[in-house]
Formats: C-alpha cells, sequence, structure tokens
C-alpha cells in the first residue's frame, strides 16, 4: 500500500494534484493544450494504480481541458463536482459520466485521509467548491484564492459578499497549505482570508457615470447628481473617460442606484462607457435602478443601446433614456431633475 501523498501532476503553474491513497484522486484538470504533459505526469506517478476519483472544484474551461483525456484513459473513475458543477459539465463533455455530487459538509474517505467538501458559489465560478484534506491540513481551493499579485482586487472584489463567506467558513479550518488551480502553492492563507473578510463601506451610495466630448453630456451629469443627493446619501460622479476605472467598476457594482450617460459616436455609446457597463456583476446586481442619458448632435443611438443592454443585463432600467440635442434649454434641465428625483424614490424602496 502506498504512503498517501499530494502531487502536482500539472504543467507550468497549470495546476492538476494527484492525491495517492487507498482510493486514488485527481483533483482538477489542466488546459487542452497541457493534455499530452498531464497525461503523462498522471501515468508515471500513478504507475499501475487504479483512479478512482476525478474531483472538479469548478467547471471552467481551463479547468477541464484534459478531462476528456482522463476519462477515456480511466472510464471507471467517479467525476465528484458540486450539483451545478455536474450539470455544466454535461454540457461541456456532451456524454454519459459515472458522477457523485459532492454535498456542502459532506465528506469523500479515500482510506487513512478524507476530503470534505466546501460548496462556495461564485468565487468566481457559479459551480464553485473548496476541498480540504484535514489529515494534510491542505486546501485544495480551484480559482478562489491565486498567489498572483492583485488577484483579489482584478477577480474576485466584485463578488465580495461571497468571498466574505468564504473566509467566514475556511478561517475555521487548520490549513497550512493551500492548492490553488493556478499559479504557486499558498503556505500562508491568514493574509488571504484577512483581505476577504475586510470591512467594506455598507453604507449606500448613488453614483453617475458619464462620458462627454463637448460638455453637453457632463452638464447632464452634475444636474442629476444634484438631484440624487436628495436621497441623502453620498452621491459619486466619475468621467469614464479620466477616472480610475477600477474604482468605478467597484461603485458600478456596490451603489443602491446609478445614471449613466454618453453622446454618440458613429451611431454608438463611447467606448469607455461601454468598458464599464460590461464589467457590472449580472448575477449580484440584477434589479437595481438605473437610468440612461446623453446628449447628441444628430441620431442619438448611444443612449438605447446602452438601454437595451442594461435591460438585457436584468437591470432594472427607469423610463426611457433622457436625450437631448446638443445643450438643454431650461425645460429640458426641470425634466432632467424631475426624472432622477424619481429615481431616487423608486431607488429608495
Amino acid at each position: 500500500m502506498q504512503t498517501e501523498k499530494i502531487i502536482n501532476i500539472g504543467k507550468n503553474s497549470d495546476n492538476s494534484y494527484l492525491i495517492l491513497d487507498e482510493k486514488n484522486v485527481v483533483v482538477d484538470c489542466t488546459a487542452a493544450e497541457n493534455t499530452e504533459k498531464h497525461m503523462s505526469n498522471l501515468k508515471s506517478a500513478l504507475g499501475d494504480g487504479r483512479l478512482d476519483y476525478i474531483v472538479i472544484t469548478h467547471a471552467s474551461p481551463e479547468n477541464t481541458g484534459s478531462l476528456a483525456a482522463l476519462m477515456r484513459e480511466y472510464p471507471s473513475a467517479r467525476i465528484v463536482a458540486s450539483a451545478a458543477g455536474i450539470k455544466n459539465l454535461t454540457e461541456i463533455l456532451n456524454s454519459e459520466f459515472p458522477y457523485d455530487i459532492a454535498k456542502d459538509g459532506a465528506a469523500l474517505e479515500l482510506g487513512s485521509i478524507s476530503l470534505k467538501f466546501f460548496i462556495l458559489p461564485n468565487l468566481p465560478w457559479t459551480d464553485t467548491m473548496a476541498v480540504y484534506c484535514a489529515e494534510k491540513k491542505a486546501l485544495f481551493c480551484g480559482s478562489i484564492f491565486s498567489a498572483r499579485e492583485n488577484y483579489y482586487k482584478d477577480v474576485i472584489s466584485v463578488y465580495a459578499d461571497y468571498a466574505e463567506n468564504a473566509a467566514k467558513r475556511l478561517s475555521a479550518l487548520d490549513i497550512r497549505k493551500v492548492f490553488p488551480m493556478c499559479g504557486e502553492m499558498i503556505s500562508e492563507i491568514g493574509t488571504y482570508i484577512k483581505e476577504y473578510s475586510a470591512e467594506r463601506k455598507t453604507e449606500p451610495f448613488a453614483a453617475v457615470f458619464y462620458a462627454s466630448h463637448y460638455g453637453y453630456t457632463a452638464e447632464m451629469a452634475r444636474i442629476i447628481a444634484d438631484a440624487f443627493e436628495k436621497s441623502n446619501m453620498r452621491v459619486y460622479v466619475y468621467d469614464t473617460d479620466r477616472d480610475d476605472f477600477e474604482e468605478m467598476k467597484n461603485a458600478l457594482n456596490q451603489c443602491k442606484f446609478f445614471a449613466v450617460g454618453t453622446g454618440t459616436k458613429n451611431r454608438n455609446a463611447y467606448e469607455s462607457v461601454w468598458r464599464l457597463v460590461a464589467s457590472v456583476d449580472m448575477v449580484n446586481r440584477k434589479y437595481t435602478p438605473c437610468m440612461v442619458f446623453g446628449s447628441c448632435g444628430w441620431s442619438g443611438e448611444g443612449v438605447y443601446l446602452l438601454e437595451r443592454f442594461l435591460k438585457s443585463a436584468g437591470l432594472k432600467v427607469f423610463e426611457k433614456p433622457f436625450l437631448v440635442k446638443f445643450g438643454m434649454n431650461e425645460e429640458d434641465k426641470s425634466k432632467l431633475r424631475e426624472t432622477a428625483e424619481k429615481l431616487v424614490s423608486k431607488g429608495e424602496q
């Protein structure tokens, strides 16, 4: 009988882990382009042994690229994933396969060691789970953690509530080694737990985003911001062409309600506005109240394209876009202010 151990059988930080015990397990696969090396490493480490399970922490393409090859080589191996993960794998593989659904808090006994499952969705995949081995004090985290610089800020921060929940649950475990899907092993999880559970601003606020070439849309943004201030909450105003993108993205995904404005260029919204709204968290921002506004010189398609996108993303777009030709007259200003004040009352509900 082999002494239980954990071996990285991935390639160049595209990690996959083989756990050897009475029952042998592969945790996570590699990208498709690394399949040959993955298979070679697995066969070398496993020898004539049997592969009993393939555990998938989340069913992303880079995490399942070599899975089909493993299934062909070891057809009796059972795939273990969250319920959402099994559903996604069915669509990815388009074939039948033996599987077990990993339930939150359940354990998979391998012999002298066991694996316990923690279902932690939206970090960053909807089907994500973490796998803990108490005997080795090891956590297989998939894409929940990474030693990559600014990983929390770049990838996880938009799922801050889910990250906080994960930090709370995982902080109760004795973890000495963290095995991520990508990048180097993490030997000190404390700093990550602290970052994921850090206090965030919880007071409600509103936001106004705009891009303006001639200043007309910027003037509209100022009127809307003044109206929003009647909500007795802080209001942040951002020029999407000039202000920090990460700060704007966080504001977009944390504000109670917002307005977004654009001029029209080549019958389209401005590129900086598109970049921002494309970063909206479509899962957690669904039904967020918002309005679209802007000034144009001719056709004005930009605001209508934005409206269509935000509606398709599930946000609650208030009334129709407020569009003016060039500058506003006093009646336009009054109507714009009135529309923004109506959004405030909707946003406070």
